[in-house]
């Protein structure tokens, strides 16, 4: 099936709840799911460097950010063949450049792989791994248990002795995705694609305070109240708290 270009969602109809990049609609009250079509007047909304939507490279830029640091180890992927069967098997994290109005910033965040609950997110003015480090602890106090494996791009922050080393200090397994593989991360990718389509590109932020206030708003309602398809409609929260009732397995290979 070829891809079609998708720009952001317009507001759901009464009674049903927007979700998705592509602008589905899901009804709670009959399950049924109509493809919203987007108006004209949405398309001043969309950035001219956001590419045609055809792929997930186009859709957010990263300028610098997963940049490799020379003399910095770079660890293995460790998820190659393996079946990521329930919640705190696999952590991902990844950082993406946000726009303002006056100025820009960086936006790491932490998320669960199987059920894609966002553990932790901060935003920082610099690509230091502080911020990063900061993340991943709010993620360790939040989570429900540590996570077997933790996986991220090959950035200078993530290959960092302070971040790699507050992994490992948790008895994490640190991974890394093969060089411009963003495939190898995929879910978070998909995270940075859904927040700019229904969220940075349409507010346009003027500064740092409304758009740490704003990111608290999506993630908030990203975790809590948005279905997800992949999930049988049920929300990251629904999934990672209660995840006996959504299909977990202990992973096969720990």
């Amino acid at each position: 099936m070829s891809r079609k270009s998708r720009k952001p969602a317009l507001d759901a109809p009464p009674g049903r709840v927007a979700f998705g990049a592509s602008g589905v609609w899901a009804s709670p009250a009959d399950g049924l799911l109509a493809a919203g079509r987007l108006a004209r007047e949405r398309e001043a909304h969309w950035p001219a460097d956001a590419g045609d939507g055809s792929g997930l490279e186009a859709i957010y830029c990263k300028p610098g950010t997963s940049t490799p640091q020379p003399g910095h180890e770079i660890y293995p992927y460790l998820l190659r063949h393996k079946a990521i069967t329930g919640p705190d098997q696999v952590w991902c994290a990844d950082i993406t450049y946000i726009p303002m109005k006056h100025g820009f910033m960086y936006l790491m965040a932490v998320m669960d792989w199987w059920s894609r609950f966002v553990l932790a997110w901060e935003l920082s003015n610099t690509l230091d791994a502080a911020f990063c480090v900061q993340a991943w602890q709010v993620a360790l106090a939040r989570g429900t248990q540590l996570p077997l494996i933790a996986n991220t791009d090959q950035g200078a922050q993530f290959t960092s002795a302070e971040y790699v080393g507050a992994v490992q200090e948790a008895g994490v397994l640190v991974s890394m995705d093969g060089r411009g593989r963003w495939m190898d991360n995929r879910f978070v990718e998909r995270l940075w694609r859904s927040l700019k389509y229904e969220d940075i590109y349409l507010r346009g932020y003027e500064h740092g305070l409304e758009l740490r206030q704003g990111m608290g708003n999506w993630f908030g309602h990203y975790n809590e109240h948005r279905p997800h398809q992949a999930l049988g409609y049920a929300t990251p929260a629904e999934v990672y708290r209660a995840p006996e009732s959504h299909g977990a397995k202990p992973a096969s290979w720990a």
